[in-house]
């Protein structure tokens, strides 16, 4: 099955289709203060899909990815290389437009959700097929650029209810600084390339084993993720959430496994076994997230909700008025069971204090 690698793309066989099993989620660097960051600017139709080659021309893609021009294009620019929002947006902030600062934020999109299955594809993807001799340079300039950011196009518009989650680049900074790995945003030297940042960053996350790489990934995705632990209502919030840090974790946790690039065989070793693993890694994931204090802090809060609403049903039900009395026993089951709720209740708090 085709998988992504640590930088590049097969630009001649890989498609989004075929990554995005395996890859869920996708990454959009772009200004907090710019209204459109989700609406392509020349987008003005209300096609859920990318229309055909007529209407949307190979020489329109290349413009947008090479020349940068999205005035007059209906793509979105994404990626699915979390490295390259690293070294991009530390990039951005240190070397080319410093003056943004807090402006810049990171958005995480679900690239499984319904919304965006026809809208998405690959740079390289969209590039594929003959070049004409008259745009042969910035054609080929166009397919190196997108297959070693693996940059995503999304045509018209990035649909709200597909945006996991939108953060300040001091956010995703904090995340990584609570699991003491600062120098993946700081101490990058920006003069460096992508490809080389690519493999200090590889090397220096391998040096962990498995088992401390599966909390430190869960630690960094928990840290990204934890504004939406305050949003949580119910269970089933709690559970979408959930598969959410399972989503970002995988993609931070099988990262330094991969091959290296598009050019390079396959390694062998039995971390990069594991790693591939789906149940394996699925299952040691799973039960790191179960047990993060942040998690499952949000759990007891729920139980304690529950409960509390348990008593407020209790209490009424022993208050509704009946045909005859209400019997002693049954008086002193429902304000025992009360009482027996509100321990439960207090205990619950201290434990997640």
């Amino acid at each position: 099955m085709p998988d992504l690698m640590c930088y590049g793309l097969d630009a001649e066989e890989d498609t989004f289709h075929d990554l995005v099993s395996r890859n869920p989620i996708i990454f959009r660097i772009h200004r907090n203060s710019d209204a459109q960051a989700f609406v392509a600017p020349a987008f003005h139709g209300r096609q859920s899909r990318i229309p055909a080659a007529k209407v949307v021309s190979r020489a329109q893609v290349t413009r947008h990815i090479v020349q940068w021009s999205t005035r007059d294009s209906p793509w979105i620019s994404c990626t699915f290389s979390f490295p390259y929002v690293l070294w991009e947006t530390t990039r951005r902030l240190t070397v080319a437009t410093p003056e943004l600062g807090s402006d810049l934020c990171i958005s995480l999109i679900r690239a499984q959700h319904y919304s965006i299955e026809h809208r998405a594809i690959l740079g390289v993807e969209a590039l594929r097929g003959p070049i004409p001799r008259s745009s042969m340079e910035s054609t080929r300039k166009a397919v190196n650029f997108a297959r070693a950011f693996q940059e995503v196009l999304i045509y018209g518009e990035i649909p709200m209810e597909a945006l996991l989650v939108t953060l300040t680049w001091d956010a995703v900074r904090a995340a990584f600084q609570q699991t003491h790995l600062t120098y993946l945003t700081d101490d990058i030297n920006c003069q460096n390339s992508f490809r080389h940042f690519c493999e200090q960053l590889r090397a220096a996350m391998r040096e962990n084993d498995v088992e401390q790489a599966k909390v430190t990934t869960v630690d960094q995705s928990m840290g990204i993720l934890r504004e939406l632990y305050k949003e949580v209502e119910d269970q089933e919030d709690l559970d979408h959430l959930r598969e959410a840090v399972y989503d970002l974790s995988t993609v931070l946790f099988s990262w330094p496994y991969r091959h290296p690039s598009y050019h390079h065989k396959p390694y062998s070793d039995t971390a990069q076994t594991q790693m591939y693993h789906v149940q394996w890694m699925k299952q040691a994931l799973d039960e790191t997230i179960e047990n993060h204090p942040v998690h499952r802090q949000a759990a007891l809060l729920l139980r304690i909700a529950h409960l509390k609403q348990e008593i407020v049903e209790c209490a009424a039900h022993s208050a509704r008025p009946r045909r005859g009395l209400i019997s002693g026993a049954q008086h002193r089951f429902s304000v025992g069971y009360a009482f027996q709720s509100l321990n439960i209740i207090s205990f619950l708090h201290i434990s997640s204090s």
